[in-house]
């Protein structure tokens, strides 16, 4: 799992001995629809992969637009990146440095979502 102001990731995976893998990848990032009132959104793509020692590579069957913008650099359909001792980091072209997730569990997640919908409560109120 990675937050940030705007946005909650979570990466979920099943790996088999093979070291091949598939899971899901959801985010659930705040955004202007019409500001500066911000809202919520949430998307979940799944994705099949690899991993071997500590690299992962994940390829997703249709384009992954969370780390691009419309007018920024291309969606991306495989991403590769590294795991060491729980943090998933993720090498995203185009980007200034990596994008680190630490493992969470089910409840740290829910935790996340809610402040992060508190956050976006709390701006419109203000605004």
């Amino acid at each position: 799992m990675a937050t940030s102001s705007s946005s909650v990731v979570l990466v979920q995976w099943q790996a088999a001995s093979s070291g091949r893998l598939h899971g899901t990848f959801t985010a659930y990032v705040a955004y202007a629809a019409n500001p500066p009132d911000l809202r919520v959104s949430s998307s979940s793509t799944p994705f099949t992969g690899t991993i071997s020692g500590g690299t992962v590579t994940l390829d997703f069957p249709t384009r992954l637009r969370f780390f691009s913008s419309p007018v920024g650099p291309p969606s991306l359909a495989r991403i590769h990146g590294t795991l060491s001792g729980g943090v998933l980091t993720l090498r995203i072209p185009h980007a200034i440095r990596g994008y680190r997730l630490t493992r969470a569990g089910i409840a740290a997640y829910n935790k996340a979502i809610s402040a992060l919908r508190s956050r976006v409560s709390r701006a419109n109120r203000l605004n």
